[in-house]
């Protein structure tokens, strides 16, 4: 809205309107001017999606007519760069991706002058496989454990169940531990300086227990081993007081143990081994230690549990619904 309150004002439809009348055997052109005239009833947004263009192509329009740069609207299109390598190269390269994830650009240049005789460029090299829909990131982590029939048989099981017991809430479960020794991340600095952070490395850690109910952000969380979970569990069951839920967590010994003590409006659901990402608490401590711990530096236990409590309890349960969602849920 801001872009179409600016730029696109009065004069410039008119002028659209007026070269729209000496142009029109000019389709190329015709396009672009119709463009901006609709966006001036709609916005640049829409009518960008409806024409399939850019909103950056559509500004560009407005611009050459609002400072009298008409004669760009006549330019042609840039044309592609043609590739150097032809179908059976590229998949030669794309075979050396998938053989070597982590080869360098650099590397690839010197095997592609080597097998192909081309001596290209890096960013030439670089641009051809991004056209084959390479891109450099970061995978993410699965244990060589993990058996997906299993978590797909969970996830419907789980569906079931919770539908058979409408009057009952649903909570996962997870603990995790925090300590004094620094963690680094990124974060906003400022250009041109040298960014340092001080750490601290240290031993001292306790651990956090937390329940969340991805459908209303509703949590319970309290200050490993199973004598502690005893204390949770009795914790949250007075804090639901009449209410019953269903409790899902992890496999891990202590919540296994027959020292276990499980109140009476609490079922426990247990995920499938080496499944920590049907765990939507996962992500809610990602979020706290992120905020809490990375670029940050506490002289003591006490005042790192003073900062988790107090961050903790800020959070709304929006924010918490929004961090743990469960997509697998269905309703």
């Amino acid at each position: 809205m801001a872009l179409r309150s600016k730029l696109l004002d009065e004069k410039v439809v008119e002028s659209a309107k007026a070269m729209l009348k000496k142009v029109r055997n000019n389709a190329y052109v015709t396009k672009k001017l119709n463009a901006v005239i609709a966006a001036k009833k709609h916005s640049i947004t829409a009518v960008a999606k409806i024409c399939c263009i850019s909103r950056t192509a559509l500004t560009a329009w407005i611009k050459h007519l609002k400072f009298n740069r008409e004669e760009k609207l006549f330019a042609p299109p840039q044309r592609r760069r043609k590739t150097r390598l032809n179908q059976s190269q590229r998949e030669q390269v794309e075979a050396w991706i998938q053989e070597n994830p982590n080869i360098t650009i650099k590397e690839m240049r010197i095997k592609i002058q080597e097998r192909f005789g081309l001596d290209i460029s890096k960013s030439t090299v670089h641009r051809n496989m991004q056209r084959m829909k390479f891109s450099y990131i970061t995978p993410r982590p699965v244990h060589n454990g993990q058996d997906k029939s299993k978590q797909e048989e969970f996830k419907k099981n789980l569906n079931e169940t919770i539908g058979k017991y409408p009057e009952k809430e649903l909570f996962f479960f997870d603990e995790s531990r925090f300590g004094t020794h620094s963690k680094i991340g990124h974060g906003w600095f400022k250009k041109g300086i040298r960014t340092q952070v001080k750490i601290k490395l240290g031993r001292q850690n306790f651990y956090l227990y937390s329940a969340v109910n991805p459908r209303n952000g509703e949590s319970s969380s309290s200050n490993v081993n199973t004598d502690c979970m005893n204390i949770f569990l009795e914790q949250m069951s007075q804090y639901l007081g009449i209410r019953e839920t269903f409790l899902v967590m992890d496999c891990a010994s202590w919540h296994r143990s027959k020292n276990l003590k499980v109140p009476k409006n609490i079922d426990i659901i247990y995920l499938p081994p080496y499944s920590p990402e049907l765990n939507p608490v996962e992500r809610f401590w990602l979020y706290i230690k992120q905020n809490i711990l990375c670029n940050k530096i506490y002289d003591t236990i006490t005042l790192l549990e003073r900062t988790l409590c107090k961050f903790v309890t800020s959070l709304t349960h929006s924010i918490i619904k929004q961090l743990c969602n469960v997509s697998y849920l269905s309703s």
